[in-house]
């Protein structure tokens, strides 16, 4: 038997009463903002993220039963979550490549992409930071099973440390060589028998404790990794300690990576603060089959950092472009300001880690036009300049720059893009969404979607059936159901 999208609410309604299903999260408010007059604001600047963990989260609600919010739903991250196709760049640590398409209504889009080089496997000197409070008991053993694959990575000549966190901080593995696979063996033992999940999470005194162990062995030749396995779930003041942590650690070598897990009250909201502000990599993993894609399989993503602090500013040519609209990125942007100043922190990319960046532009109307800036070597309309800063490696800060020309030139990069656009900002219930956009989310329903790459195909249809299923007013194809579950503050 097959249940229509109205009787499948139901059942989860009954569900819902009787608190059969129980989830809640918080998460950092998003607040959007219509189009932007360039004429007023030429200029478009925020941090550029390799994050994919919103679309794991929304993966999550579904899983459980739940609809999702619109807090929850980072357009940017689901774009990221998909895998694209272009060639390498000459750039050494980072490359950029620019899309143009236009929609029916006259609107244009512009799609950028940005990849992180891939990097060789330096020695690690890793430590696992791992939250054993009472709220992490519900998801235990995927947080075990998390810290385990970690584990799995380490090769001959890494030293490795263990730090269980609650209420106080305990290291039942401290500076561990790793000579053979005894040493492995005994830390799968460790984190599978040992740790007791009880208390409240200590946040700022884990981060404290596993910076300070992480500098005391710091390996000058090698790469230098904290990982921080947690639900977030701190105290309500962590948000204001964690900004003088920050302004303790403001010259701190090393990396850090955030990988949220947990089904019962899940802080999402403190989780990404980390990675926007101490320039951390962030991922959220809650079933094996995340495990196995996020760490076994991309490992090197967290520990071999190829750029830091990675911010992007988007000029736009007044005499070509009306109006412009960020899709996504809306508690990433910044000022002027702060994209000048060099110590603003940004979020790393990890080796062969990519960002996803997707406008909406309205054009001006061509008989308006005087003047367009040209280039010698080209007749053809410059659209915008993009400015994107780095930090290598090293510590040396880089820029590159790209003009875009209004040229329609896109592929299934920007076609695939612009899908889960239209996806993400449904799940939010925008009024953003506009007629173009419904009719392209017609065709995701009936499986007309675009993928660069067939391995995603699954994610894919995942969304396509699950808004069919549960988000779909059969009575009118244009308007959505929302429910609010959970406490999504």
């Amino acid at each position: 038997m097959t249940l229509q999208g109205n009787e499948f609410n139901n059942i989860l309604d009954i569900f819902h009463k009787n608190h059969i299903i129980r989830y809640q999260g918080t998460y950092e408010p998003l607040r959007e903002d219509g189009p932007v007059k360039v004429a007023d604001v030429p200029c478009s600047s925020f941090r550029l993220t390799a994050s994919h963990a919103s679309q794991r989260i929304v993966f999550n609600q579904f899983y459980y039963g739940y609809d999702v919010c619109m807090d929850q739903v980072r357009i940017e991250e689901f774009m990221n979550s998909f895998e694209y196709c272009h060639e390498t760049q000459t750039d050494d640590f980072i490359s950029m490549n620019a899309e143009l398409s236009t929609k029916p209504s006259g609107k244009k889009l512009m799609y950028i992409h940005v990849r992180a080089a891939e990097q060789a496997r330096k020695r690690q000197n890793v430590v696992l930071l791992l939250d054993t409070s009472k709220t992490m008991g519900y998801s235990a053993d995927i947080a075990k099973a998390t810290a385990a694959a970690i584990i799995r990575q380490l090769h001959p000549g890494d030293r490795f440390s263990l730090i269980f966190f609650s209420d106080e901080c305990h290291i039942p593995v401290r500076n561990l060589l790793i000579q053979n696979e005894s040493e492995i063996a005994y830390l799968l033992w460790v984190v599978m028998m040992d740790p007791v999940f009880q208390g409240n999470a200590d946040g700022i005194a884990g981060l404290k404790t596993s910076f300070s162990l992480s500098s005391q062995y710091f390996d000058e030749d090698g790469a230098n990794q904290v990982f921080i396995v947690s639900d977030g779930n701190y105290a309500p003041d962590f948000p204001e300690n964690l900004r003088a942590f920050i302004r303790s650690e403001k010259n701190s070598k090393l990396s850090l990576c955030v990988i949220g897990t947990g089904m019962y009250d899940f802080r999402d909201n403190h989780l990404i603060q980390l990675a926007k502000h101490i320039g951390a990599l962030y991922n959220v993993v809650n079933t094996p089959e995340e495990i196995r894609e996020s760490i076994e399989r991309s490992y090197l993503k967290f520990s071999a950092i190829a750029a830091r602090d990675v911010k992007m500013q988007v000029t736009f040519n007044p005499l070509c472009v009306a109006s412009f609209r960020l899709l996504g990125y809306e508690n990433r942007q910044l000022s002027n300001k702060q994209f000048e100043k060099a110590d603003n922190r940004g979020e790393p990319f990890g080796s062969g880690g990519y960002g996803i960046v997707l406008y909406e532009l309205d054009m001006c109307d061509p008989a308006d036009r005087k003047t367009v800036f040209r280039s010698e070597q080209d007749d053809s309309e410059v659209l915008c300049t993009i400015e994107l800063r780095y930090k290598e490696p090293c510590g040396h800060r880089r820029t590159v720059h790209k003009i875009v020309r209004n040229t329609d030139d896109r592929t299934d990069n920007l076609d695939q893009a612009y899908d889960l656009y239209c996806i993400a900002e449904y799940l939010r219930n925008s009024e953003h969404l506009d007629p173009d956009d419904r009719k392209r989310l017609e065709k995701i329903m009936i499986g007309q979607y675009t993928l660069v790459f067939k391995r995603d195909r699954y994610k894919m249809e995942k969304l396509a059936d699950t808004l069919r299923c549960r988000y779909w007013d059969r009575a009118d194809i244009r308007k959505p159901i929302v429910r609010m579950q959970g406490n999504h503050q």
